[in-house]
């Protein structure tokens, strides 16, 4: 998941992404990585970042993980006592695949009920 909040604060600070990687002792493409969203942000890592941005953690961090959950019954009220309910945690990079598979998966149970 795109780190907007990070690269937003960063960007009204005017600092770089090299200048903030060099704080951080790492290469401005690792750097680029996390912000991106390709590489997860530690713990310890929010919490430099906000120092050197003068923020809270609160205020840039965004989770990389997004909870998904459906429920077969949301979508027939009331016609089903049995139904399924799903709750798991991935990463928001892969949620809209995910989501589809569901989603096929969902119509072929249904067919076979």
């Amino acid at each position: 998941m795109i780190q907007n909040r990070l690269k937003a604060e960063r960007k009204e600070k005017k600092l770089s992404q090299e200048q903030i990687a060099e704080l951080l002792f790492m290469d401005q493409s690792q750097y680029n990585r996390r912000e991106k969203g390709l590489i997860k942000i530690s713990t310890e890592e929010w919490k430099k970042m906000a120092k050197i941005l003068n923020v809270k953690v609160e205020d840039i961090f965004e989770s990389d993980d997004t909870l998904f959950s459906i429920n077969t019954n949301d979508r027939e009220k009331g016609k089903s006592k049995n139904g399924i309910k799903i709750k798991i945690i991935i990463p928001s990079s892969e949620i809209n695949e995910l989501y589809k598979k569901l989603e096929e998966l969902l119509i072929i149970l249904k067919n076979k009920i």
